[in-house]
C-alpha cells in the first residue's frame, strides 16, 4: 500500500534528496510503502515540519525536529518537500 495519495503532486515541490546544503523546506508529501511512510513520519518527516538540509553528500543528513537524522539517498527522494524563501 502507498501512502502517496494523500496530497498531489505540487510544481513547486521537490525531493529531499535534490535539496542543497543549507536549505529549508517544509515536508509536502511522503511517496512509498505505508510502513515506511510511518516510520518517516515517526522520526519528524510530518507533512508540513521544516527540514533543514545538512549535507546530502551520500547520505542526506538533515534536521527536523529539532533532532539530526540521516537517510539514504533512496529514502531522501521519496520525502517532497516545498522550499522555504529565506527571510529577507
Amino acid at each position: 500500500m502507498s501512502c502517496a495519495h494523500q496530497n498531489p503532486p505540487s510544481p513547486c515541490s521537490v525531493s529531499l534528496g535534490e535539496l542543497p546544503k543549507g536549505r529549508v523546506a517544509r515536508v509536502f508529501r511522503l511517496e512509498g510503502e505505508a510502513v515506511a511512510c510511518q516510520r518517516l513520519r515517526e522520526m519528524g518527516f510530518c507533512e508540513m515540519a521544516e527540514v533543514k538540509v545538512l549535507t546530502n553528500q551520500g547520505p542526506v543528513v538533515c534536521q527536523v525536529c529539532g533532532s539530526k537524522v540521516g537517510l539514504s539517498k533512496e529514502i531522501a527522494d521519496a520525502v517532497y518537500v516545498e522550499p522555504v524563501e529565506p527571510v529577507a
